[in-house]
């Protein structure tokens, strides 16, 4: 399948497309046709696409999809391994959480109380005031 193609089905750009197979997370053979080279995606390309699109929405990086992608999709991965992969994802997101609720508790307290020697002394409390 040509990338327009691919385009058209997946919804994606072309540049999108390409960026993707920089990346290592699609494949695609050139072909010769006179003096142009087009290159032809495997029937495996959409279903690559929904999966790179459902890990963008669990938080994973595009760079950090793209051994497990591989792996996933040969069915070389155990579901052991697969359920180690999705467990540390979920540990990393408990921890962006974890410090987004700290940040939003403390704006919470600023909220209450704005009052510029207030927030400077909490901040001297946690050590992020420069003298």
């Amino acid at each position: 399948m040509l990338i327009g193609e691919v385009a058209k089905k997946s919804g994606l750009s072309k540049d999108g497309i390409r960026h993707y197979e920089s990346l290592g997370l699609l494949h695609s053979k050139p072909i010769q046709a006179g003096s142009r080279t087009y290159r032809d995606y495997d029937d495996t390309t959409l279903e690559r696409l929904m999966i790179i699109s459902l890990a963008k929405r669990l938080h994973f990086s595009l760079k950090e999809l793209v051994d497990p992608l591989n792996q996933i999709l040969s069915d070389t991965v155990s579901r052991e391994e697969r359920a180690s992969v999705l467990a540390d994802k979920v540990k990393e997101i408990d921890a962006k959480i974890a410090e987004l609720t700290a940040a939003r508790d403390l704006l919470k307290i600023f909220v209450k109380n704005p009052d510029k020697s207030f927030v400077d002394a909490r901040l001297k409390e946690m050590g992020l005031w420069l003298e």
